[in-house]
């Protein structure tokens, strides 16, 4: 089997992890980024488009110099990419005559970002049907994955205890329980510390998902 050439079209794993970099980028989450970015140098450490995002992360945290070089390799490898040739003449700006350019970002050039756009409302309206859409939705795949594991573990482990004596009991009468049934035991006795942890996790997911949606709106 052929291996894969790292100057072609990014596979989907590698698309992935560089889609990801570049969210975190944008929410100025730099440390997130970065571990996302060696995930993908250790894919194609010489493709252009990962040293172009080595490049764009050195450019957010200040290190123009370091964004010049990177993007002066990445435009070697992929001299055809217009994009490309005007961020490493921008960080050539910013190096070489710092005065000339007072702030470049995401607000003056829409060239440097690519618009990944979040709606907030469908963020909320999705986390507050089930947390961890909201965070799926807006790129945060890992987070996501574990606010919903936690809040399905938790209303699981709280659920059981208070819906299984009434599925017995119904099953020894022969009458069905009401959701009345359930709705009470969530807040009585002992339940209503759980209760109170499953709300807290669902709005967290919620807000979470809301600032983070806003913010990519704001950094677009």
């Amino acid at each position: 089997m052929n291996q894969p050439d790292a100057s072609r079209t990014p596979d989907q794993a590698l698309d992935r992890l560089l889609a990801e970099t570049h969210l975190r980028v944008r929410q100025e989450r730099y440390d997130e980024a970065a571990a996302k970015l060696a995930e993908a140098r250790q894919l194609a450490p010489e493709h252009p488009a990962v040293l172009e995002m080595d490049g764009d992360l050195a450019f957010a945290r200040g290190r123009f110099r370091q964004a010049e070089q990177l993007y002066h390799q990445a435009f070697q490898a992929d001299p055809g990419n217009a994009k490309l040739e005007e961020k490493y003449a921008t960080a050539l700006l910013k190096v070489h005559q710092p005065d000339y350019m007072t702030h470049v970002g995401p607000a003056d050039d829409s060239w440097w970002y690519f618009p990944v756009v979040r709606t907030p409302w469908v963020s909320g309206l999705i986390s507050a049907i089930l947390p961890g859409l909201g965070q799926w939705y807006n790129g945060d795949l890992l987070k996501g994955a574990i606010v919903f594991m936690v809040w399905l573990f938790g209303a699981f482990s709280h659920l059981y205890p208070i819906v299984a004596p009434l599925i017995k009991a119904a099953k020894d009468t022969g009458t069905a329980f009401a959701m009345g049934d359930i709705v009470q035991g969530l807040f009585t006795g002992r339940a209503i510390l759980g209760t109170i942890i499953l709300a807290a996790v669902w709005g967290y997911a919620l807000v979470d998902a809301l600032i983070i949606a806003q913010r990519s709106k704001e950094y677009a």
